[in-house]
């Protein structure tokens, strides 16, 4: 990882937010996070998966580098807690954009 030699690097949560992997990502370049299912950020997801509360990391720490949400199950509240517990404000994400290719999946993004 060190020597850049993904374009892509899928982590899940719960590994993402160890001390370690924190430390590891902070000697490379990340051009972008991507939080896939989203929909565990907001207060029914996070009993599950705890780690996603905790996302909001990702701008205190790399505050320059964009941040994408994806999720096909958030109704407006949901992507609304979505936005709150990342720590997004406006202007600075544009919501929702749909992808032409199918309109279950919608995108939060932050730039």
């Amino acid at each position: 990882m060190l020597a850049s030699e993904y374009d892509l690097l899928y982590v899940a949560p719960e590994r993402l937010l160890t001390p370690r992997f924190l430390n590891l990502i902070t000697r490379i370049r990340i051009a972008l996070f991507a939080i896939d299912e989203a929909h565990c950020v907001s207060q029914w997801g996070h009993d599950f998966r705890p780690e996603y509360s905790q996302l909001s990391v990702l701008h205190e720490r790399f505050p320059r580098v964009p941040r994408i949400a994806l999720t096909a199950t958030a109704d407006m509240d949901t992507r609304q807690e979505i936005i709150e517990r990342l720590g997004w404000r406006w202007p600075g994400y544009l919501f929702p954009v749909l992808i032409a290719l199918t309109s279950d999946i919608k995108l939060l993004i932050n730039q």
